[in-house]
Parts: C-alpha cells; sequence; structure tokens
C-alpha cells in the first residue's frame, strides 16, 4: 500500500516546504501547538476580522481551540498560509505580524495531517469525514442523456432543452451525484423524449421488401439488408456465406450492403454471394431491406432480428431486446429482465401492433428504466472496497471521456474482462481521446470549468450598446472556447496554452470582434493571432463577456474569474449591503471608472478582497463588455497596469498571462483537482489529494500533457474502485 503523509498541501509554496523541512524531528513531535503558540497571535492580527461576530470573508477563526481542530478544517488553514505567504493577510493596513511569526505559522501549517492516509483506499464510516469516496448512483444529466440517446440510436436529436436546467455540485460539475435529483415533471420528460426518440429512429414506412426467389440472382443495387446480429446461418435469410466464414459476432453489429447483385460484412470481411442458388426449403420467399440506400439506417442495427417460419415473434423480439438493453443499460442482461421488457413486446402484439411496433413499445419501456436513465453500481453486501467490473468500469470511462455510453470496443473488452488490464486501459484512453466524442470534454468539462456555460441566457450585453451580440454570437463564443479545449486534448498540447497561446478558433463574426482579416464563412476555423495580448482563455470573448455588465466591464468579476476559475483560489462573497458602483461607465463627476473604483476599495470590509481581484481585473480592461480592443474608456486613456499584494506589477494583459504563467503548477493543481471531481462525480476532500498530486507530478513530466493527467485519474485507485457500506450495515442502522 502506498501512504501519503498530508504534510504539504498540492497549493503550499516552496517556502513553506523549506520552512517545514528545516524543523528538526523533535520539534515536529514535540512542537508548537496551536493553543499554546498560534492562538495569540491569530486572536491579536486576524480575529478583529474574523470572530464568530463579524466572519468576514465567511472565514470565523474563533471556532478553533485545539490542534485536532484545525487538522479537520486543514484546507482552510492551508488557504490562510497561502494568503500570508502572498502578504494578503493581514490587509496591508492593519497591525501586521513580524515576519518571524509569519514564517513560524507557516512552518507550523505546513507540518500539519492526520496521521496516515492511504491513497490505495476509499471512504469508510470512520473516514467519512475526510474522504467522501463513495460515488452514488446517479442519473443522466440533459448533455449525457441527449448524447446516449445519439449513440444508442444512431440519431441526432435535440432533447436538451425539454429538460430543466442541471444543478452544479462537488467542484462545479452538473454530473454531480448529489446534485441531480428525479422530480415529477422530468419523469414527464423522459416518457416525451423516449416516444421521440425511437419514433424518429424507427419511423413507419422506412422498408421495403424483395422477393428471394430461385429465379432471381441479384437484388437492387444500393440497398442496405437488416439481418439478425447474432445469426450463424444467413443462408436462412437467402445470403450465402463462401466457404468456411461466419457471421458470428457478439456485441458487435454486423451490417451487409447489396451492390450490383453482392453482398459486405460491414467493412473487413469477403464479399458474399447473394444468388439464391440452392436455396434450401424453408428459406423466406421475401428478405426485408431498407428503403435508404445511402448509409446504414437505425433499423438496421436496432431490430437485428424479424419473424420467420424457424423464429416465431416472440423469440425474433428477445433477440433483439438483449441487444438493445445490453447496450443501454450497458451491462449484461439477466433472464428476467428481458421477460420484463417481452411484457411490454405482448402487450403491443395484443393491441394487434405488427412486429416492429411492437418492438419500438418494448424500447420506450428500456428508455424510461432506472437501467437506462441512471449510473447505478450496485453495492455488494458486504461493507468494503470494491474493484468495479469491467462493464462498470467502461461505464465509468466512456461517460468520462465522451459523456456518453461506451462503444463497442469498450463493450467487446468488457465482455473478455480485459478492460480493467492497464495496459488496455491506457490504449483505450488514447483511442478514446482521439475520437471526435471526446469533444464532450471541451463542451461539457471544459465550458464548466470556465464558468461560462450560461452566457447570453443569465448574461448578456446590451442589445443597444452591443448589437453584435446576439444569440448567435453567444453559440459561436461559447463553441470557440470548447473547440479550443477540445483542440489541446485531442492533439494532446500542453495544457498551458489555455493560459496564452499563439492561436484561437474564429468565424467571420468573430474575426470582427477580434480584429481578424481575411477570415469568412459561418464555420470555426483555427487562425493564427499576431497580438501576443489576445491568446488564451483570458483573451476570450467568452470569459470577457461572461464577466461583464451589460454596459460596462468589471474588473472585479474578471479578477475574480482569473483567481478562482484558474488559480484556484477561493474568493468569499462580498459583505452585505456593500455600495453598488455604476452600471454604466460613463461618470458624470469627471473620474474615471478606474478612479471610482479605488474610492470604492478604500472601504475596509471591501479591501482585503479586492486588493487581490482589482489590479488583475484592471489589467484585461483593454477588453470591452465583449471582448473587442480598446484604448478608451468613455473618451478617457485606459490605464490597464496593475500591482498585486506581493508588489508583483503589470501591465495589460500580456504580461498578466506572463504572472499567471509563473504560477503554472498552481495552475495544474487547480486543473487537476476540476477533472477529478469532474471525472469522479463527486466532492473532492483532503484524501483525493494523491491523485491531484500524481496529476500535477505527470503534467511537470510530460510538458503539461492532458494525456498524463487523464491517464493518471483513469489508472486512480478512485477511479477504478467503488466503496460499499454493505446492504446489511444500513439495514441494521434504519
Amino acid at each position: 500500500m502506498k501512504k501519503y503523509s498530508h504534510s504539504l498541501s498540492p497549493l503550499s509554496v516552496a517556502a513553506i516546504i523549506a520552512s517545514a523541512m528545516f524543523l528538526p524531528p523533535a520539534a515536529r513531535a514535540e512542537g508548537p501547538t496551536y493553543e499554546k503558540d498560534f492562538q495569540p497571535v491569530v486572536q491579536q492580527f486576524c480575529m478583529p476580522c474574523h470572530d464568530a461576530e463579524h466572519i468576514k470573508g465567511d472565514l470565523d477563526l474563533e471556532r478553533f481551540k485545539t490542534d485536532k481542530e484545525v487538522i479537520d478544517s486543514i484546507a482552510i488553514w492551508q488557504r490562510i498560509a497561502k494568503r500570508i505567504e502572498s502578504k494578503e493577510m493581514p490587509p496591508r493596513r492593519s497591525p501586521q505580524p513580524t515576519d518571524e511569526e509569519k514564517q513560524k505559522m507557516l512552518a507550523w501549517i505546513a507540518t500539519l495531517k492526520p496521521d496516515t492516509i492511504d491513497c490505495d483506499q476509499l471512504a469508510s464510516e470512520e473516514t467519512a469525514s475526510w474522504y467522501p469516496g463513495y460515488v452514488m448512483s446517479r442519473r443522466l444529466n440533459r448533455a449525457e442523456y441527449q448524447n446516449t440517446l445519439r449513440d444508442l440510436l444512431g440519431i441526432e436529436l435535440d432533447v436538451m432543452h425539454l429538460f430543466p436546467a442541471d444543478g452544479a455540485g462537488g467542484e462545479g460539475f452538473d454530473n454531480n451525484g448529489s446534485s441531480l435529483f428525479l422530480s415529477a415533471i422530468q419523469i414527464e420528460k423522459y416518457l416525451e423524449a423516449a416516444d421521440l426518440a425511437v419514433e424518429t429512429a424507427l419511423p413507419k414506412n422506412s422498408r421495403i421488401r424483395v422477393s428471394a426467389s430461385s429465379n432471381s440472382n441479384s437484388y437492387p443495387e444500393g440497398i442496405t439488408a437488416r439481418f439478425p446480429r447474432r445469426a450463424t446461418k444467413l443462408s436462412e435469410y437467402g445470403v450465402f456465406y463462401p466457404e468456411g466464414i461466419t457471421a458470428h459476432s457478439p456485441g458487435l453489429a454486423r451490417r451487409s450492403r447489396f451492390d450490383e447483385g453482392g453482398a459486405t460484412l460491414g467493412t473487413s470481411t469477403p464479399t458474399l454471394s447473394s444468388t439464391p442458388n440452392g436455396v434450401a426449403d424453408g428459406t423466406p420467399s421475401e428478405i426485408e431491406f431498407a428503403a435508404d440506400n445511402d448509409s446504414i439506417t437505425p433499423s438496421n442495427r436496432l431490430i437485428t432480428a424479424v419473424p420467420s417460419r424457424k423464429l416465431p415473434a416472440r423469440d425474433a423480439a428477445r433477440i433483439v431486446l438483449t441487444d438493445f438493453a445490453q447496450r443501454a443499460w450497458r451491462r449484461p442482461i439477466a433472464p428476467e429482465e428481458i421477460e420484463d421488457l417481452l411484457d411490454a413486446f405482448d402487450e403491443a402484439q395484443k393491441r394487434r401492433d405488427g412486429y416492429e411496433e411492437s418492438i419500438k413499445f418494448a424500447f420506450k419501456a428500456a428508455l424510461v428504466s432506472p437501467h437506462f436513465l441512471f449510473l447505478a453500481e450496485p453495492e455488494p453486501e458486504t461493507p468494503g472496497n470494491y474493484e468495479l467490473d469491467d462493464y462498470q468500469l467502461a461505464t465509468r470511462l466512456s461517460y468520462f471521456l465522451w459523456s456518453s455510453m461506451p462503444d463497442d470496443e469498450l463493450f467487446l473488452l468488457a465482455l473478455r474482462d480485459e478492460l480493467h488490464n492497464t495496459e488496455t486501459l491506457q490504449k483505450q484512453i488514447a483511442r478514446m481521446l482521439k475520437d471526435p466524442k471526446a469533444k464532450a470534454l471541451g463542451e461539457q468539462f471544459g465550458l464548466q470549468w470556465m464558468g461560462i456555460t450560461q452566457l447570453g441566457e443569465t448574461t448578456k450585453p446590451d442589445a443597444t450598446r452591443f448589437p453584435e451580440f446576439d444569440e448567435a454570437m453567444a453559440k459561436t463564443m461559447k463553441d470557440e472556447a470548447a473547440t479550443f479545449f477540445t483542440y489541446i486534448v485531442q492533439e494532446d498540447r500542453s495544457l498551458l496554452e489555455l493560459i496564452d497561446a499563439r492561436y484561437t478558433f474564429a468565424n467571420d463574426g468573430l474575426a470582427k470582434i477580434y480584429g481578424l482579416e481575411n477570415v469568412t464563412g459561418p464555420e470555426l476555423r483555427k487562425v493564427d493571432l499576431a497580438d501576443e495580448n489576445r491568446g488564451g482563455v483570458m483573451g476570450m470573448a467568452a470569459m470577457l463577456t461572461m464577466t461583464s455588465h451589460p454596459l460596462r466591464t468589471s474588473p472585479v468579476l474578471r479578477g475574480k474569474w482569473v483567481l478562482e476559475q484558474l488559480l484556484g483560489d477561493r474568493v468569499p462573497p462580498p459583505p452585505p449591503n456593500v455600495a453598488q458602483l455604476p452600471e454604466d461607465d460613463h461618470q458624470p463627476d469627471g473620474l474615471t471608472f478606474r478612479q471610482r473604483m479605488e474610492l470604492h476599495r478604500k472601504n475596509p470590509d471591501c479591501a482585503s478582497c479586492h486588493q487581490r481581484m482589482d489590479p488583475i481585473g484592471f489589467g484585461l480592461e483593454n477588453f470591452d463588455p465583449i471582448g473587442r480592443w480598446r484604448t478608451e474608456q468613455a473618451g478617457q486613456a485606459l490605464d490597464a497596469s496593475g500591482e498585486l499584494p506581493d508588489g508583483r506589477k503589470f501591465n495589460g494583459p500580456k504580461e498578466l498571462k506572463a504572472i499567471v504563467m509563473s504560477q503554472k503548477d498552481q495552475f495544474a493543481t487547480n486543473l487537476s483537482r476540476k477533472m477529478v471531481g469532474y471525472a469522479l462525480g463527486r466532492s473532492l476532500t483532503q484524501y483525493d489529494d494523491c491523485v491531484i498530486n500524481n496529476c500535477v507530478s505527470a503534467l511537470k513530466d510530460s510538458d503539461y500533457k492532458p494525456s498524463a493527467m487523464i491517464t493518471q485519474i483513469v489508472l486512480s485507485y478512485p477511479f477504478r474502485h467503488r466503496y460499499s457500506g454493505g446492504h446489511e450495515e444500513k439495514t441494521a442502522k434504519s
């Protein structure tokens, strides 16, 4: 077992490491205590703003009395250490502890840890306060539901608009199990969506029948044939393999296409003879074909068996529903579960529905089942940690990287019990990240991490002042950010390009905002950026618009965005009844907007946070509320300079990006934490530092390539295991 000591948070800095390392062993064992050595310092310099009465920044330090209470809230104290190190706390104009007092406190915080932390363990009753390793069964969110219908049924259908927005939880993502509730209205919408999806995939009157008599020697050119997926003798359906070739293919669709009398199975097997010479008695006189001559239609993949003289309708339905349910429910299907779906088929047959309509009715039943709507990992009866089986692992992996169901290759590996092999997993990660479905990482993880999913909905610039911004432009801005993130992942480029890059993705509308020439048409394409101020997410219109007000920019929101989304800092909400700045940047009193903000910062209730946020936001002031470059504001020259609490100075976006880049390890830690939370679909705490630290180390060793971080997450113990409280234990407690 690997043991990990929390002597150091991933957010701690080198100075804290050094001060902790040079404490002698005896000092660490018998050293300072909070109550004796540090509570007096905290009371003198911190509690005037952070006691139980004031609680500025949502921080109450008066509640801490002992070392144990501090250790139980170690994340808070690590943030405090960071503020002390960067000279943000106490505020500049407040009384200050001596440098010696600061260094002693930093060194002490760096040594705080629970007794031991096992990286190859998950939550238990004893560790639950430290690590919520239990990943609950959860329903699919809107995007996952739509993507799964797409891949299961082979259709492009927008059903997201039918459902209310999913709430975010944990690390800020809408795939967190604790926030994915199921309401009565959602159940109604699932019924509606299932009906719409099945009818779209299998519309009525989509088939023709072709005679297969002994007098015909060919079938219509370019028509797609439908045969049972698990058939071993297609001769029963009027088609013959060359000698020695069979069509048995568990879990994988077999597709036959006729061209000038020939039929080809899939893309890699020999051409089949379609001449009916030597047709045996009992061969059906007709074969059913899809009417679509251009592609393999959903009907061919979904209805994989049809009744014949040798195959009764219910037996054919059993083949079809077993195939469908295994893919829809993402696991092997028990016989009694198929009987439940066959009951739906029987009900439709009693209404005298045809075979295909009866199958469709059973499909709809499968799509409103909890087995489809929920990502469930049934708990073993005995409490403890359990390795996921290969089907569960395939599902976790596919919903992490694709926000959708496993494909045939993952199902086949699960069937063979090969997916859990480390080398196999690594190969699958590489394959899946190259697949077009990996764009979900940009659309789901990327946009939510950047905090721009609500652009154009809750956040909109004033339509009169900024007529360029409309619904289409909002979508283009978000598409740029998602495409940019996806490109970095799929091309395995350095994640530091998120901070600064010499390219982006733009169409003609976005090019006008960015001042780019020779970009025409509505499609996004990769374009080079000559202006070093623009590259990276800090120069993207989506972020700049999302962090603006309808009539003006907001240095506060932009600074907060850089601190929280890029660097992982926590910025507390503003105190109640704080004075609001004007909604417009046109100032009748002759003061620039920046001068008015500096007056606002003199309020002692606001100063401690604003001295961190505002300088960063001022560095982005050359970008207007929709991201256009400007050098003046309300007729006055812009000042885009800033000074951070630790004394570092910069002027404009280019120099600001250089400062953020100098904190690349902090950026990597935050991005790793976010990605781990997204992958596991739950909140993270101290135990997850094992995975996060491994991700950061892998990023450093690989020039910050995303594949290194993603591989560490997938191979980690928490991703491949789950904790079970046990049925017996839960029953006893209830």
